[in-house]
């Protein structure tokens, strides 16, 4: 008797979690370019504010780091190596 308690017990559960599956999957369908709509908002304000690139010159070979000057006048540094950026906006 244990044993049909401890299998109904797994298969709701498995059941519930198919169910959170499916409605993740029907949300990310809706989805444009794999983001949400909170996301492509933040992404069109960042991309507002960055402009586009006007010239990168290198700063270090060693350390790979290179100076990234945008049209909107601001600069910022981008150390391939460490995949870290100097913006601070």
């Amino acid at each position: 008797m244990r044993h049909m308690l401890i299998l109904r017990l797994v298969s709701r559960h498995i059941q519930k979690l198919g169910l959170k599956v499916d409605k993740r999957k029907t949300k990310l369908e809706k989805w444009k370019n794999g983001i949400g709509d909170i996301i492509e908002k933040k992404l069109r304000k960042t991309l507002a504010n960055i402009g586009s690139v006007a010239d990168v010159k290198l700063f270090n070979t060693v350390l790979r780091e290179y100076g990234v000057l945008l049209t909107n006048n601001r600069s910022l540094v981008v150390n391939i190596a460490e995949r870290k950026c100097s913006y601070k906006w």
